[in-house]
């Protein structure tokens, strides 16, 4: 359910509609909203801490980071047309990886 409103909130705040605010508002919005809707729920943050424990959410998140990934890929697309395909694909990766980062120190 937890992996469900993550998806939600990622095509919502990432979704091309947005792709002329400014970077800044985006970063702020998604974070806000991220906040709002999942961290400050304490269920939310046990399903973090089980992602470096068990095997099965570790799978489960990992999934949803892969599909979060091509929205932030979209993202970049739009920013930086001239970027080439690879690179907006590692760079996208490392974005979803630091933020699963800040997500887990930011639960505890």
């Amino acid at each position: 359910e937890y992996m469900e409103q993550v998806r939600e909130l990622f095509r919502r705040m990432l979704s091309p509609e947005f792709d002329d605010l400014p970077i800044q508002v985006i970063i702020e919005r998604v974070i806000d909203a991220y906040y709002d809707e999942l961290l400050s729920q304490p269920g939310y943050r046990t399903v973090l801490l089980n992602y470096y424990f068990s095997p099965k959410a570790t799978a489960i998140v990992d999934n949803v980071n892969r599909e979060i990934q091509p929205y932030f890929e979209a993202l970049f697309e739009a920013r930086a047309p001239e970027m080439e395909s690879e690179q907006r694909k590692v760079i996208a990766m490392v974005t979803v990886e630091a933020s699963c980062v800040l997500e887990f120190v930011s639960s505890e």
